[in-house]
Formats: C-alpha cells, structure tokens, sequence
C-alpha cells in the first residue's frame, strides 16, 4: 500500500510542574527579596532613622518634587469637571501623586547600625551598596529610556484614546524594552485592556477624552462599545 508523505504535527511539550514552580518563584522573587533583606537587616542590628538629604539624592528629589507639582495640577484642572469626566485622570492623579510623595519620604529614611564596608574602607548603609554598582551614566540613560515610553503612551493616546494606547504600549513595552515574547506581551496587554474596559467603560462608565481619532470619525464616539477613542 502506498505510504502517506504528510509529516506528523510534532506534540506541544506540556510545562512540567517544575517549570510552573520555577516562573512562579520568578514572579515573587522581588518580594522575596524584599522580606530575606528586611530580616536580614533585623539580624544585623541596622534600623532605619529620619535624616538629612543626601547629596547624591538631589537630583532625584528635584525630579520627584516636579513629579507631584505635575499630578498635583493635574488633580487641580480636573477638579471643576464632572465625575464621569475626572474619574480615571484624578485615579491617576492621585496614585501617581501619593507614590511620588512615598518616594520623596524614603529619600530622608536612612539606616544606621552595622553598615557594610566598600573597597575603600569607608562605611555606607545598604541603600547605597546596592546603587554603587551603577554609573551615573546608566542610570541616567535607563530614567531617559522610562521618560520616552511614558511620552510614547501619551503621544498615542492623544492620536487613539487612552484605552486604546494602554494595550499598544504594554505590548511593545513589554515586546521591546522587556524583551518577552510576543505571545506573552499581547496576552499581558490584551487582558489589562479588556480589565480596564470592562471596569471603567462597562460598569463605571467613564467619560473618555477625545482623541484624534475620535474627532476625524465622530461616530465611533456615537457607538458606546467603542466610544473609547
């Protein structure tokens, strides 16, 4: 009988258990890291003390204060509009503003006790061992590279509405500085999106701002499923 020249479709490899175990430890592992570092520091005798501000920490003190004047005159402009209108600019307003202040506090908390000792014999707390490894240069390079995607998400929200902008940015976010695959970031992207537009569109029923797309085809605005834009 003759054979059949069509290959077999080769079998998707399940995730082992073990490599379940392994991306769930990954995804925790800042937390993990949190707690071993805050036990560790007990053990050590290091507690933490309100301070003076650090020369090396002006810099970033100065840009977190334009940080909470810039969400603070946003929480300002929005505050005559109606509800539906201000609802998620002043969520975002006010995250943004309380996490800017938490920042601006932690630069003032410094830790005192047993402190490590770096190759030049001078003592520096813990904060600072961790940053010491990272020239100014990079660091400042990684803060301009965080700047131009906040910039590209804005940039597409003004042309395609916020929702919209939220999945294109989380995917190429996520595909492009976070260089994950591109089945991870859509699935990421499109399910934030569609949590937000269930949670916001559906049943809070925010009002968003216009868009440019939105104003050169006024009738997607007409339609509610997808007055987003």
């Amino acid at each position: 009988p003759p054979t059949s020249t069509r290959r077999a479709r080769p079998r998707r490899r399940r995730q082992s258990p073990r490599s379940q175990q392994d991306r769930l430890v990954g995804i925790l592992r800042p937390t993990i890291a949190a707690i071993m570092a805050s036990r560790k520091r007990r053990a050590e005798g290091v507690r933490m003390t309100f301070g003076a501000l650090k020369p090396q920490d002006r810099g970033d003190t100065v840009f977190a204060i334009l940080v909470v004047v810039l969400f603070a005159a946003a929480l300002l402009i929005s505050w005559p509009w109606e509800f539906d209108a201000k609802l998620m600019p002043a969520t975002v307003a006010w995250a943004g503003l309380i996490f800017a202040l938490m920042h601006i506090g932690g630069r003032f908390i410094h830790t005192t006790g047993e402190a490590t000792q770096s190759a030049s014999g001078h003592q520096e707390d813990h904060a600072d061992s961790m940053l010491v490894t990272l020239p100014a240069h990079t660091v400042g390079m990684r803060a301009l590279m965080f700047l131009g995607w906040l910039l590209f998400y804005l940039g597409c929200a003004a042309v395609i509405g916020l929702l919209p902008a939220m999945l294109v940015f989380l995917v190429a976010y996520m595909r492009f500085d976070g260089k994950e695959t591109w089945a991870m970031s859509v699935a990421v992207g499109l399910a934030t999106s569609l949590f937000c537009y269930f949670l916001f569109h559906r049943i809070v029923g925010v009002i968003w701002p216009k868009s440019l797309v939105g104003e050169m085809w006024p009738w997607l605005r007409e339609i509610n499923a997808l007055s987003v834009f």
